[in-house]
C-alpha cells in the first residue's frame, strides 16, 4: 500500500472517532496554536506569538524548560524558488530568534527537542533532481553542522507528517515508517512505529510487534507516537482500517509497549495531528474536529491514566498543539510578539514592439510604495549582464509598471528590488528581447 492511500485510510478514520463531552474546568495550563496563540485551559489569549506555521505544516515544539521554541524553517536558495535549504528557527519569549545550521535541499516538518535542550531533531524532505528522501537530522543548539540520523530506502520508508519523538531517557527518536520488499509493503509492515538512536547513520528497529502471518489484516496502523516526559510511555493514535471497503474502520487513542502487537486502549478519541504531555505525565492535549465536520475546530484535554475528558476549548484551530512545560511551577512568560507578514514580489518582462515592459505585483506592503526596477541586458546566452538603466516605479494597489526602449540585445533581464527598514523583497525575470 502506497503512502498516498495509507493516508487516506488513516484520514477516513480519524474523521469517525467520537468526540467526548466539554467541560472547559481547569486553567493551569498554557497551550500552543498553529495560528501562534498561546492560550490557558479555558482558552483565554495569553500571548501572540510569532510562530509562522501553516495548516500543512503541523510542528512547533518548547524546549523542555519552556524557554525556547523550536520551528521548522525553509527558505529559498534561488530566485525561482526550485531549490530550498531547511532548518530550525530557535524562538525565544522576547520575540528574538535565531537559525541552526542550514541543509541544502531539506523542507522540514516536524520537530523534537533532546531532555538536555542541547539540540533538536527534525524530520522532513529531501528533495534533489535524482530522488525525493525522508531525513531525519539532529542539529546542535549552540551551534555546528547538522548530523544526519537515518534517510529512507527502498526497505523501509518514513511517514512525511505522521510523528517525530525524542525519548528523554534513553534518547530515542520515535517515528513511523513502512517496510517495503520488491516495491511493494509487506505484510503488517504498513504504517508502524520505529525508533533510532539520535546519532550519525544510526541503524532503525521496529518498535512495534512484528506479526507472524502471511496475509495481516488485521495488523493496525499507528500515527502520532509521543514519549510521555519520563519515557515510559508511549502514546499512539491506533488505527484499524476495515479492508473491505464497507466501512471507515475504527481507531483509538492509546499506548503502545515495545515489541507489542497491539496498543492498550485509552480512550476512543482519537487525534488528527501531534500530542503534546503536560510535563508531569499527567495529561494529553490535541486536535479534534467537532459535529460540524470541519477538521480541528477544538482542542482537547484528557486524564492520561483514565482518558476522560478535562476540557474541550471549542472554535480554535489545532492542526497541532503543544504544551508549554513550567518545570519550575511557574509558566514562562511569552511576551505579546507581532510580526507584519513579509511582503512578496512577482516580477515579469516582455519585449513589444520596439519597448521593453517591466510589470510585476506585490503584496503586505503599505498602500503607497515604490520599488526599484533594474533592466540589464546581454548579447548571447551565457554572456555576461550589463546593466542598462534602473529607476523607481510607483506600486499602485498592488500592481507596478514601467516600458523602456528596447535595448540592443539578445535576451533582457529585469530585477525588481523593494526595501522599507528590514522588510525586503526581490524578483527577477529574463526573457529574450
Amino acid at each position: 500500500m502506497n503512502r498516498l492511500v495509507t493516508a487516506f485510510v488513516i484520514a477516513l478514520v480519524l474523521s469517525t472517532l467520537v468526540m467526548p463531552p466539554a467541560r472547559a474546568d481547569e486553567n493551569d495550563w498554557r497551550l500552543l496554536y498553529a495560528d501562534g496563540e498561546l492560550r490557558d485551559g479555558t482558552g483565554a489569549l495569553q500571548s501572540k506569538l510569532d510562530v509562522a506555521i501553516s495548516i500543512d505544516h503541523p510542528a512547533a515544539r518548547f524546549s523542555p524548560s519552556g524557554t525556547r521554541l523550536a520551528v521548522p524553517e525553509v527558505d529559498c536558495i534561488n530566485n525561482s524558488c526550485t531549490r530550498v535549504q531547511g532548518s530550525a528557527r530557535i524562538q525565544k519569549p522576547d520575540g528574538t530568534s535565531s537559525f541552526l545550521a542550514w541543509v541544502p535541499d531539506f523542507d522540514p516538518k516536524l520537530v523534537a527537542w533532546s531532555a538536555d535542550g542541547s539540540k533538536v531533531a527534525a524530520l522532513g524532505r529531501v528533495i534533489t533532481p535524482e530522488d525525493i528522501d525522508i531525513r531525519i537530522y539532529v542539529f546542535p543548539v549552540n551551534g555546528g553542522p547538522a548530523t544526519l540520523v537515518y534517510s529512507d530506502t527502498q526497505l523501509l520508508q518514513i511517514s512525511f507528517s505522521a510523528g517525530l519523538s525524542w525519548n528523554p531517557v534513553d534518547g530515542r527518536l520515535a517515528f513511523i515508517a513502512t517496510e517495503f520488499e520488491d516495491g511493494f509493503s509487506i505484510p503488517g509492515g504498513s504504517d508502524q512505529v520505529w525508533t533510532v538512536a539520535a546519532t550519525a547513520l544510526a541503524t532503525p528497529t521496529r518498535f512495534s510487534g512484528t506479526p507472524d502471518c502471511a496475509v495481516c489484516v488485521d495488523t493496525p496502523l499507528y500515527t502520532q507516537p509521543t514519549w510521555s516526559p519520563d519515557g515510559s510511555r508511549l502514546a499512539v493514535v491506533s488505527i484499524n482500517p476495515d479492508w473491505s471497503g464497507e466501512g471507515p474502520g475504527s481507531g483509538f487513542l492509546g499506548f503502545l509497549s515495545e515489541g507489542a502487537l497491539a496498543a492498550d486502549k485509552l480512550t476512543d478519541v482519537g487525534p488528527g495531528g501531534p500530542m503534546a504531555w503536560s510535563d508531569d505525565g499527567n495529561r494529553l492535549a490535541f486536535g479534534i474536529d467537532d459535529t460540524s465536520g470541519d477538521f480541528y475546530d477544538d482542542t482537547v484535554v484528557i486524564d492520561a491514566s483514565t482518558g476522560a475528558s478535562l476540557a474541550t476549548i471549542e472554535g480554535v484551530i489545532a492542526p497541532f498543539v503543544d504544551w508549554l512545560p513550567c518545570p519550575t511551577g511557574t509558566c514562562q512568560v511569552w511576551e505579546k510578539v507581532y510580526v507584519a507578514p513579509k511582503p512578496f514580489m512577482n516580477i515579469k518582462g516582455v519585449a513589444k514592439r520596439g519597448k521593453v515592459i517591466a510589470s510585476g505585483e506585490m503584496g503586505n506592503i503599505p498602500p503607497e510604495t515604490s520599488v526599484s526596477v533594474t533592466l540589464s541586458k546581454r548579447s548571447k546566452a551565457g554572456a555576461r549582464w550589463r546593466k542598462v538603466t534602473t529607476v523607481q516605479v510607483s506600486v499602485i494597489e498592488g500592481l507596478f509598471r514601467r516600458p523602456f526602449p528596447r535595448p540592443d540585445a539578445v535576451q533582457c533581464k529585469v530585477k525588481g528590488v523593494y526595501q522599507d527598514g528590514e522588510a525586503r523583497a526581490v524578483d527577477t525575470a529574463v526573457f529574450n528581447c
